[in-house]
């Protein structure tokens, strides 16, 4: 997202509105999955950090953090696909995208256009949900051997 902003300087105005919606919009999942995973984390886990002496900032980035960290690429995973979903919708305002296609073969009754605009962005959406099952899987779990 902070790649976004970098690009603003050479933006145009509906590019500029599109870009912060969708950035504003990608927020939402991310912060609730991270909230979410940091609340989720075993109390007891939290008191044995606490009782070895660690501050809460350590707390935080040694012991919650970590766990909670397939929730919050989950949550990444979400805004991800939300994003290129609603995305196709940024042609509507001029700002372009992968729904231009989309857009143009409605307004010219040309069936190949509208397909050719989906599959780009099924394409795209289907590589945005591949975040590999590795990343998903907290290192504890992985851990964990069955004999």
């Amino acid at each position: 997202m902070v790649f976004c902003f970098l690009r603003l300087g050479s933006a145009t105005a509906p590019d500029r509105v599109a870009i912060t919606a969708l950035t504003l919009y990608a927020l939402l999942p991310i912060i609730r999955n991270t909230a979410a995973g940091i609340t989720g984390v075993d109390p007891a886990v939290r008191e044995a950090a606490r009782g070895m002496g660690m501050t809460a900032r350590q707390v935080l980035f040694q012991v919650e953090l970590p766990l909670s960290l397939s929730t919050v690429l989950a949550g990444i995973r979400v805004a991800t696909v939300l994003t290129i979903g609603v995305a196709t919708i940024a042609a509507a305002v001029g700002a372009g995208g992968l729904g231009e296609f989309i857009f143009r073969g409605l307004a010219m009754v040309n069936n190949q256009l509208i397909l050719a605009g989906r599959n780009s962005r099924s394409r795209t959406r289907a590589a945005g949900r591949l975040l590999p099952q590795r990343a998903r899987t907290p290192p504890a779990a992985r851990a964990v051997t069955l004999r």
